[in-house]
């Protein structure tokens, strides 16, 4: 039996590398494979970095609902700065910008 911290970090690098070729699909598929090995394995620390690599690619793939959703999944309180700075850059893209400059006086308080 495998390492459920061994499979949780190889498909979150699989899910990298797709997602730095521009193949959201396939860095989606292994973003949730990579997901659903931390969940079994209860390796909650690692859970927000996923979603926050899954929401990234939402985001490179014009996906703003689904990206904002899953940003909003992170604890944000155990993360740092750029979560609030992703969720910022979807409602940047959706418009809505006095939600950008709110979020990102949030981020600018949390990374200081």
């Amino acid at each position: 039996m495998e390492d459920p911290t061994f499979l949780t970090k190889k498909y979150a690098n699989f899910g990298n590398i797709y997602r730095v070729q521009n193949m959201g699909r396939q860095a989606i598929r292994y973003y949730i494979l990579s997901l659903d090995r931390c969940r079994k394995g209860n390796l909650e620390s690692a859970q927000g970095e996923i979603l926050n690599n899954l929401g990234l690619v939402c985001y490179d793939i014009n996906n703003f609902e689904l990206a904002l959703d899953l940003f909003k999944k992170i604890n944000i309180e155990n993360e740092n700065g750029n979560i609030w700075l992703n969720i910022g850059a979807v409602h940047f893209e959706k418009g809505a910008y006095d939600k950008t400059v709110l979020i990102g006086e949030s981020a600018l308080t949390s990374l200081i």
